[in-house]
């Protein structure tokens, strides 16, 4: 990504107009406007499209909304949804390290993001699920404060 410095604002910015695209005739102009502004003005809504994209199974509408505001990333769920990414790719043990980074994330937040892993469970063949449920034990049981 160094050798093109522009490439991560070129797929922010083709996430967007991709999102614009597909709102059309959901809602009107204005709207979509309102609605993208939010996305990439507001880490916590684009997180919220991710996250709900993702226990549906949709892990590439996910990636496209952690695109859109990548500030998304600084938030426990970019955390999160950075471990879901490495692990599904094939990079669990990368997954899990940038799960156990996140720093202080509460025990409401850990359950709300179990329930969701479990959720995208449901849409991953059995055979592929070993990795997943090993970063859903990490989310679920914080490591011991020593």
């Amino acid at each position: 990504m160094e050798q093109y410095p522009d490439a991560s604002v070129a797929g922010q910015h083709l996430a967007i107009l991709a999102f614009a695209i597909g709102a059309e005739g959901e809602r009107t102009p204005s709207e979509v406007l309102d609605w993208l502004h939010d996305l990439v003005t507001e880490p916590s809504v684009a997180a919220e499209h991710a996250l709900d994209s993702l226990q549906v199974g949709r892990l590439d509408m996910a990636m496209c909304f952690v695109q859109a505001n990548p500030d998304v990333l600084d938030l426990p769920d970019g955390h999160f949804l950075s471990a879901v990414f490495l692990t599904r790719e094939g990079n669990a043990e990368e997954g899990l390290k940038v799960w156990r980074s996140a720093d202080d994330v509460r025990e409401v937040v850990r359950n709300a993001l179990a329930i969701r892993l479990k959720r995208l469970l449901d849409h991953v063949p059995e055979e592929k699920q070993a990795d997943l449920r090993t970063l859903l034990a990490a989310v679920e049981n914080p490591p011991a404060e020593s």
